[in-house]
């Protein structure tokens, strides 16, 4: 019993390191000069009366929300707005959606909707772990 608990112990360990790894790998986030992580930011998407009925965004927002909050003010009314943009379907054989295919922009509300950073990331990717490597890359970058 030891044993396997240590095996599945090892393969947790190796999947994480190898998903972490493909994140950083597949991830690109590129930020102006202009760029101020300490002000407060919200999160929006480019079509976003398409994605109302599906409660697709609920979901993508929540896992924004969470990630940015450990380093960032998020807020509803903020100077900075993540707009994104990203594919979506949904797979019977997993009972989920599958989301692909991440862009987004964040612009200064305060300063005539001017782009202050850019992201992109493709393939596959889990709401959870895509949200933590965006605000770790932006809370890494320097002001």
């Amino acid at each position: 019993m030891k044993k396997l608990i240590y095996l599945l112990l090892i393969l947790s360990a190796t999947s994480f390191a190898q998903n972490a790894k493909k994140m950083s790998k597949n991830l690109t986030v590129s930020t102006t000069s202009e760029f101020n992580k300490t002000v407060s930011i919200s999160f929006a998407h480019k079509n976003l009366e398409e994605l109302k009925a599906t409660g697709a965004f609920d979901k993508i927002v929540d896992a924004f929300n969470n990630a940015f909050l450990i380093n960032f003010t998020v807020e509803n009314n903020s100077q900075y707005v993540l707009i994104m943009d990203y594919k979506y379907y949904y797979s019977a054989g997993r009972y989920k959606m599958i989301y692909t295919n991440f862009s987004a922009n964040i612009i200064d509300m305060d300063n005539n909707n001017k782009i202050v950073a850019t992201i992109q990331y493709n393939g596959k990717f889990d709401l959870d772990a895509l949200a933590k490597a965006i605000s770790s890359k932006l809370y890494k970058t320097k002001t």
